[in-house]
């Protein structure tokens, strides 16, 4: 990895690592609102370790740049939108525009994204605890998702 492609993952990741702490904070909004939902607290924790992974992965990197080789370039602005998105949702939850059911609807939609589910696309590493990360986080979105799809599947507004 060369010098510029290491600057461009270090401020992609440490920006990714903000986006987690943002899906973070919007679930713990929504878990402010919706208390009998337990599923918002709980992932709301899980987002936070998100956030601390991404820098631990980035600390990789940097540590061992050699072992990395970046897959495609890291645009930001898909990033941004995505938390300028964040933003919106938590204010329409915040002002009552946001019920419930579409609260939940977008946070299964937040575990569908693609900047919540493609971490193994970013980079190829041959660095064990990097990867690791990736793979733990892969999980656990897919699992996030499964869960507020049956939470909605049982509310009856997706079969």
């Amino acid at each position: 990895m060369t010098i510029t492609e290491l600057a461009q993952v270090s401020r992609y990741f440490k920006f990714l690592s903000e986006v987690e702490n943002g899906i973070a904070r919007f679930y713990q909004v929504c878990s402010g609102y919706w208390p009998e939902e337990e599923i918002w607290a709980g992932l709301a924790r899980e987002e936070k370790v998100h956030a601390e992974s991404v820098l631990a992965m980035l600390a990789a990197v940097e540590a061992a740049p050699e072992k990395f080789t970046l897959l495609k370039p890291l645009v930001m602005r898909p990033l941004e939108l995505f938390m300028e998105g964040l933003r919106t949702d938590e204010a329409k939850v915040r002002s009552g525009a946001y019920k419930k059911i579409n609260a939940m609807a977008v946070s299964r939609d937040i575990e569908h994204s693609l900047i919540e589910s493609r971490y193994d696309n970013l980079l190829e590493s041959r660095d064990a605890v990097y990867n690791t990360y990736v793979r733990g986080m892969i999980e656990d979105t897919r699992r996030h998702g499964a869960a507020f799809s049956s939470r909605l599947a049982t509310l009856g507004i997706i079969k």
